[in-house]
């Protein structure tokens, strides 16, 4: 059902992953440094919960490019055979 809609096609274009691994890569980023300034500040709690997210933002990121790095190299390897 879901594979016939053109919607879901959107999600297979390759441009629009490498934005994405980037916005998360960024984002990520971002949560570390606030984590800096909680910590500055002395929130620690605050800096703890910015600190696992921005973790897991670019761990995301990375595993999206180690996940696509490892297909692109099967298609090429298709390609060639």
């Amino acid at each position: 059902m879901f594979k016939s809609m053109k919607q879901w096609q959107l999600l297979k274009n390759e441009t629009l992953h490498i934005i994405v691994r980037w916005l998360l890569g960024i984002h990520g980023v971002i949560h570390l440094l606030e984590m800096c300034v909680n910590l500055y500040e002395g929130a620690m709690l605050s800096a703890l919960l910015t600190a696992f997210t921005g973790v897991i933002m670019t761990l995301g990121a990375l595993i999206d490019i180690s996940h696509h790095g490892e297909e692109n190299e099967q298609n090429n390897n298709q390609k060639s055979n």
